[in-house]
């Protein structure tokens, strides 16, 4: 977490591009491209991805307008629910 912290401490912007897609340029993400391959990478592995795969689920409802981009999506991500 520290790690992460310096990170973003270090640039001017404290958002993701993910997080710019969505919020300002609302446009698609390369949330497909970037994470979801970590999901099949890990499936072949004999690994669950529950939360990344419902991460990349969430995203996706945001970009076609069927979810709001909300801090609630956090407990969806997190538990399903």
């Amino acid at each position: 977490m520290e790690g992460q912290n310096r990170y973003w401490s270090s640039h001017a912007s404290k958002r993701t591009g993910i997080w710019r897609d969505l919020a300002i340029h609302k446009r698609k993400t390369e949330v497909d491209r970037l994470i979801a391959p970590v999901i099949e990478i890990a499936r072949e592995a004999g690994i669950a991805t529950p939360r990344i795969a419902r991460l990349v689920a969430v995203v996706d409802q945001i970009e076609k307008g069927q979810r709001p981009l909300a801090v609630q999506n956090l407990s969806v991500i997190e538990s399903g629910g």
